[in-house]
């Protein structure tokens, strides 16, 4: 082999390694976003990262029937993803969509760049330019690996049935799920599809006895659907596999049941 292949072969592994830097642990865990009109949750793990953001004082939420126009108006204020995460070096991540509520994104990435102080983390979407766009701030609510209540289902999970990731710490579990796959959404037919059939929430549970827990829903891509319980039963299938059923009010399981993969 030529000197100059050989170098070039040592220098292209030399930078696929560090694209594939898991990011710091002060990068690491569960965020709680301080924006000025925007509110929400994300996890960041070594390997993925999944986000929920709302707008804030959001109407609608009581209506149990919405009118086309309301529908439209939902999705375009929707913004839930989740996808890979990679470290670049000099406090900068690249973010990797594999899910996202407008799918026409999934496969597109962004690069951003983080500065921390304490529990607070400011941070800038790098522009095309190599400019920092406007600051935005989150707090950190828990570091990623941590014990306590739940932490057995810690870490990042696919869905069989539908096209979405789950990802938990601790106390703290986010889901974006995609149920009828869809892979477009420009027109107001497809909106009006996709409010109905994608969807994030972040929650908090109070685990219980037996494997059983409650799920209080902080933030939900439908706002109709926040700060209501969900309970939930964990069956562990094989150390990668779990199968969920949803609890009905007197803490039986119902016929509403998915799967999760551990991804890791």
């Amino acid at each position: 082999m030529k000197k100059s292949t050989l170098f070039l072969t040592l220098f292209l592994a030399a930078n696929m390694t560090l694209l594939a830097q898991s990011p710091p642990a002060e990068a690491l865990g569960v965020w709680k976003y301080q924006l000025e009109n925007r509110e929400g949750m994300s996890i960041v793990t070594p390997t993925h990262f999944i986000w929920i953001i709302n707008h804030k004082n959001r109407s609608e939420g009581h209506k149990e029937e919405r009118s086309q126009a309301e529908q439209i108006k939902a999705y375009d204020a929707m913004n839930v993803a989740a996808g890979t995460v990679a470290y670049l070096g000099d406090k900068k991540m690249k973010f990797t969509f594999s899910h996202h509520s407008s799918p026409q994104l999934v496969g597109s990435s962004f690069e951003w760049a983080y500065e921390k102080e304490g529990d607070l983390l400011q941070f800038w979407i790098m522009q095309d330019d190599g400019s920092k766009g406007p600051r935005m701030q989150s707090k950190k609510l828990s570091d990623w690996e941590v014990g306590g209540d739940c932490s057995a289902f810690n870490g990042v999970w696919a869905y069989e049935e539908w096209n979405g990731l789950y990802i938990q710490c601790r106390n703290y579990g986010l889901w974006l799920i995609n149920s009828q796959a869809i892979a477009k959404v420009t027109t107001d037919e497809e909106k009006v599809k996709a409010f109905a059939n994608i969807g994030g929430s972040a929650a908090l549970s109070d685990c219980l006895a037996n494997n059983k827990g409650i799920w209080n829903v902080i933030h939900d891509s439908d706002v109709r659907s926040e700060k209501k319980s969900i309970g939930l039963l964990t069956e562990t299938l094989s150390p990668d596999r779990i199968k969920c059923y949803r609890l009905d009010a007197n803490g039986q399981t119902t016929d509403i049941s998915w799967h999760l993969k551990r991804l890791n």
